[in-house]
């Protein structure tokens, strides 16, 4: 495992020297290298694919982090109980590992029985996506390139959390513009339930997760 950690510092450390990552990825970068509890890291192939934590009233803030999504897929799990316990997993795999990926989403959900109880429930998978014309618009717009993984996955978690599920696709654009910071990117910050709600970002959006009370 030591090794891992050693290649997997020496390719961030390349593409950081490349200019491809913000200041502040790096910082969460060093976190995690320095031994920060609170930054929860998954950098596969040389990695585990899934990691989780759990948040309550009196933690602090978990942030989780992958990078080198592009043209792999990136999965966060939320869930929120009524009592304000919040749950969080992220996963990262490549399309080639479907049951790899569906085996071990079974098996860390399922260690992890509150979330099937929370009164909030909610996932997003990032996808590789193909630009399309938009017939209606005549814009282009992002669809998702191979539907397969993402309904896989849709169905383990559902399977393991409730029907009720939220989860939200969003394709991504494969390409990587001139200059361009953190590409293959996800980071979403998880902070006790009575500060605010959860907050995601990726090199091509981000949005909210969850809420203040529920």
């Amino acid at each position: 495992m030591s090794n891992n950690f050693e290649k997997i510092k020496l390719q961030k450390n390349h593409q950081g020297e490349n200019g491809e990552f913000s200041l502040g990825v790096w910082e969460l970068f060093k976190r995690f290298d320095g031994g920060d509890s609170n930054v929860v890291e998954v950098a596969p192939p040389l990695t585990l694919g899934i990691k989780s934590a759990e948040v309550g009233r009196d933690s602090q803030e978990k942030v989780f982090l992958t990078f080198g999504l592009g043209g792999c897929n990136g999965i966060f799990i939320f869930t929120e109980q009524k009592d304000g316990l919040r749950n969080a997993t992220l996963a990262h795999y490549s399309e080639l590992k479907i049951p790899v990926a569906v085996d071990e989403i079974h098996k860390e959900l399922s260690q992890w029985p509150k979330m099937k109880e929370a009164a909030i429930k909610q996932a997003i998978l990032m996808v590789p996506g193909v630009r399309v014309l938009d017939l209606a618009t005549g814009k282009e717009i992002l669809k998702v390139a191979e539907t397969k993984f993402a309904d896989e996955i849709a169905e383990a978690i559902r399977s393991e959390l409730g029907s009720e599920v939220d989860i939200r696709l969003e394709p991504y654009p494969e390409e990587r513009k001139d200059n361009e910071k953190d590409f293959g990117v996800f980071i979403a910050h998880v902070p006790p339930a009575d500060e605010k709600a959860v907050s995601y970002r990726t090199w091509f959006g981000g949005g909210e997760l969850g809420s203040k009370k529920v």
